[in-house]
């Protein structure tokens, strides 16, 4: 989840909102909206808790992470069998 969408979530969560108005807002399910926050979440603190970042700084790394992890996974769609 990327930055602006994940200080949504977690400013909705904030106020009590349930999931449901959030995926709306983001355009996914609610299932998806809570995964995505969870996920970003956890590895926000992951990265904090081996380090010295801001909660900012951690969410630009993650941010990091998850875009080379998207490229890796797209690389290996693109691959085929017969690929070498």
């Amino acid at each position: 989840m990327t930055s602006p969408k994940r200080q949504t979530s977690s400013a909705a969560r904030e106020q009590r909102q349930s999931w449901r108005p959030i995926a709306e807002a983001l355009g996914v399910s609610r299932q998806a909206a809570w995964s995505a926050h969870t996920a970003a979440a956890e590895t926000i603190d992951a990265i904090r808790s081996r380090s010295e970042l801001t909660e900012d700084e951690a969410a630009t790394r993650a941010a990091q992470a998850l875009r080379e992890v998207r490229e890796v996974r797209g690389a290996c769609r693109m691959c085929s069998p017969a690929d070498p």
